[in-house]
């Protein structure tokens, strides 16, 4: 059962997307603002550009064959753009955010990338939280 992360292909952005979708939606329904994310077909569209574009790379968190999250991370300039991070509602809170930013800090890190530029919702405590223990 041991979490796998690896890299995303096309046939992963439709789980993706909807694992993005519902993430959003459960964290902004959480904190009572409205859902910024128009569709899970919507999301699912913008994951298959990232995925098919050579200045994106889209990392997976999977175990046992099931998708629990991802991340994408901007490659096309000096310092990296990291986000969307989603992971499942259903195993938030089991490492998989945690998991994925260590292999994001990691791939930059061997990529001699000179910093990493994140942005994260203000009403997301618990991912700040994250964010501070790694560094930023």
């Amino acid at each position: 059962m041991n979490l796998t992360i690896r890299t995303g292909t096309p046939r992963d952005a439709e789980q993706l997307g909807t694992i993005c979708f519902d993430a959003f939606a459960a964290i902004t329904t959480h904190h009572g603002f409205p859902q910024l994310l128009p569709s899970p077909e919507a999301v699912q569209e913008n994951f298959a550009g990232r995925i098919s574009h050579p200045g994106f790379y889209v990392m997976v968190a999977e175990r046992d064959g099931r998708l629990l999250g991802s991340v994408v991370i901007d490659e096309r300039s000096l310092i990296a753009g990291v986000g969307p991070l989603t992971v499942d509602p259903a195993v938030q809170n089991h490492t998989v955010g945690r998991r994925l930013m260590q292999a994001v800090l990691e791939r930059e890190n061997g990529r001699g990338c000179p910093g990493v530029h994140l942005c994260q919702d203000a009403y997301h405590n618990r991912a700040l939280g994250l964010y501070v223990k790694l560094g930023f």
